[in-house]
């Protein structure tokens, strides 16, 4: 399992390939100071209704680990590109808050900062849309659950795979 203590050690980041049992996968990462570097591999996940949350202290999420992948390339792709957008975005920001006097410097960097994070968060949203969620896919998922002779499964309700808007 991922663990990191201050931005340093390892994470999961990214959701990509939703399924109609409501799992995803995601991609386990090594980070430094917060920041992927590099992929470890990929897990297919269904994350269950029961979830630790405090932003201020931690976050904690249990998940259902479906099946073990290699690192899938086009979501290492895409974290990789948003984190060029974001550097671009600032360094846009930056740019142009330069011409426009102190004040505005700050807002406008915070506002081109934040605009791969609502892109992010919007085509997820559309992604979640497209699968619509399928309870017979749920119990075709616990059954090969039980039959690899994993821990007992609980199905999900159909609201719990809709993520804080904080998990990227």
């Amino acid at each position: 399992m991922a663990f990191s203590f201050n931005g340093f050690g390892t994470t999961y980041y990214g959701k990509r390939d939703y399924r109609a049992d409501t799992s995803y996968i995601t991609t386990e990462w090594i980070i430094l100071a917060f920041v992927p570097l590099i992929p470890l591999g990929s897990l297919r996940v269904i994350r269950t209704p029961r979830r630790d949350t405090n932003m201020v202290v931690y976050r904690s999420s249990k998940f259902i680990v479906v099946e073990k992948l290699s690192p899938h390339l086009g979501q290492v792709l895409a974290t990789y590109g948003f984190l060029l957008l974001l550097a671009a975005c600032i360094w846009l920001g930056v740019t142009i808050a330069s011409h426009l006097g102190p004040v505005v410097d700050f807002f406008t960097v915070l506002a081109l900062g934040l605009v791969p994070f609502f892109l992010m968060q919007f085509l997820r949203v559309k992604a979640q849309r497209r699968v619509a969620f399928s309870q017979e896919a749920v119990q075709a998922t616990a059954q090969t659950l039980q039959n690899s002779s994993r821990a007992t499964f609980t199905a999900p309700s159909p609201n719990s795979r809709r993520s804080s808007r904080f998990d990227y």
